[in-house]
């Protein structure tokens, strides 16, 4: 109730003013309940434009399976050990406390190192306040939430801030009777490479594919079975798909490497395990037609993908399931539908989450960025504004024809659909199967 009417009658400056305040008292308050949780524990904060979750979730997997008892907050998962369950918060970087009450809990669980999923917002929201941070990992940067921040300048102030704690803090710790360094990994192939890294008496360690990184591959290639790659003497294989996901790899290898944990046979048999991510990438039919899943949610990664798959697959045609969220960088929105008419043959645009705003305004804005670029290279192809989502996936799965590749964007694995006055629960992958099986039945 307080959080809408500060929407709808307090200036902008007035409710981020509010958020911090509120983000503050919360987290001081468990902060001295609590002990300072955070101060057991070695605690890894990773942050980038994409990539975040997957990275969390692989060094999450790689730490556990190195017998280092390791929690996760990430937007797919929060877990400690081996218990983990999909996060259901529909916030990457809960606040309000919640973080130092999972690092409470990790400690409980008997965790050694907590892995947490740091987004701008949470940074720029104070939501990391008076936690002991021994390790940012700085993936990449590209503009995103531009409308939140106010600029690409502001965006990049808000992610430095991981790094800004990790340097300033003081907390001497220990893992296995050895010291921890505080310690900064970072993609050296990214331009902001030392924006994110230019801090004294700090352990830097670098990954790329590109660049002469500490952490750098040899003779890697990426196919439609996974990554293949060398590293350390040693010939690694990953079933995770895309060009994108050998920088994810990389960056979690980097952390057992910064701990001296560095035993290759066992970090070759986690990555070779690790099937895929839910959401990301994800190819959850594969006979007659394909159906793929990915979260991708900024102009690059979107891009990224279809450039990936059309690669990878060669499918005849791509039919593509785009949407854009409500009260979020509506600049995105028509380069969403540029994009898609210049990769994709038919055009779908549905409902994501509008919250705030109207649904078919928001599609309408994704339409004209695809007809605009259609006119200008006179081409023809299909758009249709579906928004029931349902809808939408029963019309991609009956139009599909042999050889066609359904591709799905942004949604990505989000457990909900995010309307002004509700939450619908919601699993993009369970729909997909669903009007799969329910085409088969009409059929037979």
């Amino acid at each position: 109730m307080i959080k809408e009417i500060l929407k709808k009658y307090s200036p902008k400056f007035f409710r981020n003013f509010y958020q911090r305040i509120l983000n503050l008292i919360f987290n001081f308050f468990y902060y001295i309940k609590f002990k300072n949780p955070s101060r057991d524990l070695i605690v890894i904060g990773v942050t980038g434009t994409k990539g975040k979750s997957t990275t969390c979730y692989l060094i999450y997997k790689i730490l556990n399976d190195l017998n280092i008892k390791t929690g996760i907050c990430s937007s797919d998962f929060i877990g400690f050990g081996e218990k983990l369950e999909v996060n259901k918060t529909t916030n990457t970087m809960p606040g309000r406390g919640f973080l130092h009450i999972f690092l409470k809990e990790a400690k409980e669980n008997n965790c050694k190192i907590a892995v947490l999923e740091v987004t701008s917002e949470g940074l720029m929201f104070w939501r990391h306040k008076f936690i002991d941070f021994d390790f940012g990992v700085f993936l990449n940067i590209h503009p995103e939430h531009i409308e939140r921040h106010g600029s690409f300048e502001n965006y990049k102030k808000a992610k430095r801030k991981l790094f800004e704690a990790v340097a300033k803090s003081k907390k001497i710790k220990f893992l296995d009777g050895k010291r921890v360094e505080k310690t900064i990994i970072a993609n050296l192939d990214d331009n902001q490479f030392h924006y994110f890294t230019n801090f004294k008496n700090l352990k830097i360690i670098s990954f790329g594919i590109k660049s002469q990184a500490q952490i750098k591959p040899i003779n890697y290639e990426i196919s439609k079975e996974g990554i293949y790659f060398t590293l350390f003497g040693e010939r690694f294989f990953s079933p995770l798909l895309g060009f994108f996901n050998l920088y994810n790899i990389l960056a979690s290898i980097c952390v057992p490497y910064s701990l001296n944990l560095l035993d290759v046979q066992k970090i070759k048999q986690t990555i070779n395990s690790i099937k895929g991510m839910p959401g990301k990438m994800d190819l959850i039919y594969d006979k007659d037609f394909k159906i793929m899943i990915d979260y991708a949610h900024t102009p690059d990664s979107i891009t990224a993908v279809f450039e990936t798959v059309k690669e990878m697959y060669n499918p005849k045609r791509i039919l593509v399931l785009i949407g854009a969220d409500g009260d979020r960088d509506k600049w995105k929105r028509p380069l969403f539908g540029e994009i898609c008419a210049k990769y994709a043959d038919v055009i779908v645009i549905s409902e994501i989450n509008s919250r705030d705003e109207d649904p078919l305004e928001i599609a309408k804005q994704i339409e004209k960025g695809a007809k605009n670029y259609i006119e200008k290279w006179n081409l023809k192809k299909d758009i249709l504004i579906i928004l029931d989502r349902r809808d939408a996936i029963n019309w991609l799965v009956k139009n599909s024809k042999e050889g066609d590749l359904i591709l799905s964007l942004v949604k990505g694995s989000e457990p909900f659909i995010v309307l002004k006055d509700k939450k619908i629960e919601w699993n993009e992958r369970d729909e997909f199967l669903k009007a799969v099986e329910n085409l088969k039945n009409k059929i037979n």
